[in-house]
């Protein structure tokens, strides 16, 4: 991880170096090392020349012998100024990085003072601006509806949900049963219980809330018709038996209630939280745009 790190450290310091003298790592190369070695070059060709001329043996390598010193020292002079100038810019781009982290840590402390205040206003008051506002009095809307249409016959509101499911389940089964009328059953702890598992997960319907209830229940047609505008449903005309019932629960006027079952799926979310989770495709005429 470190040397990742120091890679990128170095890569930065290399970048910024050469932009700051108005080149690149090309222009660094062909400017700085071909024209030193250029230099020299040109020393031992005319060194070559002036040896040719007084006719001495090998003048070509006694040339290069002769100047060797000289390149040396050109080779030293010109390499410490590039590692002077880089440890420079390392240095400037660690400073840099830590101003950056700096800044961005008081950003950060102030946009974190903030979401405290905003989490502490919404654990203790429901924010009228947040969704949860209108879809809680949607559905406390949608259950007062229920009960006025069953007009005092007895119901039974019975949720069931797998394991792992989020909190919706509980939360609607509190909010219905407050306002209803209707004894509200479930969603039951499913882990203690084999067949709970079973029966929630026979047939349910991911993202979905199977909506289980009698034909010609105008109340739950009503009620279903309401919660759709809020949470995906789909319809069911299948319900657990009288047997059945009898054994999930006991009223005073047993076999004479409306049932209605939410048979929760997976991952269950409002509607619009459908909306707010889409994200647009990128467009052909610009890819990078979303």
């Amino acid at each position: 991880m470190w040397i990742h790190h120091a890679w990128n450290l170095l890569g930065a310091s290399w970048e910024a170096m050469v932009r700051a003298t108005g080149t690149t790592t090309l222009g660094f190369a062909l400017w700085t090392v071909a024209f030193t070695a250029v230099g020299w070059a040109s020393g031992v060709v005319a060194k070559w020349y002036e040896l040719k001329n007084r006719r001495s043996p090998n003048p070509l390598g006694q040339a290069v012998r002769e100047s060797a010193r000289a390149g040396e020292f050109l080779a030293i002079g010109v390499g410490a100024v590039v590692v002077v100038a880089y440890g420079l810019f390392v240095a400037g781009t660690i400073f840099e990085d830590h101003e950056s982290l700096v800044r961005t840590n008081h950003v950060l402390a102030a946009s974190k003072a903030d979401l405290q205040r905003d989490l502490d206003v919404r654990k203790h008051t429901m924010v009228t601006t947040d969704p949860v506002f209108p879809n809680t009095i949607y559905l406390l809307q949608a259950f007062s509806g229920y009960r006025y249409a069953e007009a005092g016959r007895p119901c039974v509101i019975m949720l069931s949900a797998p394991i792992s499911t989020n909190s919706m389940p509980s939360m609607i089964a509190q909010f219905s049963n407050s306002v209803s009328g209707c004894t509200t059953f479930g969603p039951v702890d499913a882990s203690s219980d084999p067949d709970v598992e079973t029966r929630a997960r026979r047939g349910m319907v991911s993202d979905k809330i199977v909506f289980h209830a009698a034909h010609g229940n105008q109340g739950a047609d009503r009620l279903f018709t309401n919660l759709s505008n809020l949470i995906q449903l789909t319809r069911s005309y299948e319900l657990p038996s009288p047997a059945e019932r009898s054994r999930l629960y006991r009223i005073p006027q047993q076999g004479e209630e409306d049932l209605i079952w939410l048979q929760f799926g997976p991952d269950v979310k409002w509607n619009e939280q459908l909306h707010t989770d889409v994200v647009p495709r990128p467009t052909e005429k610009n890819p990078d745009k979303l």
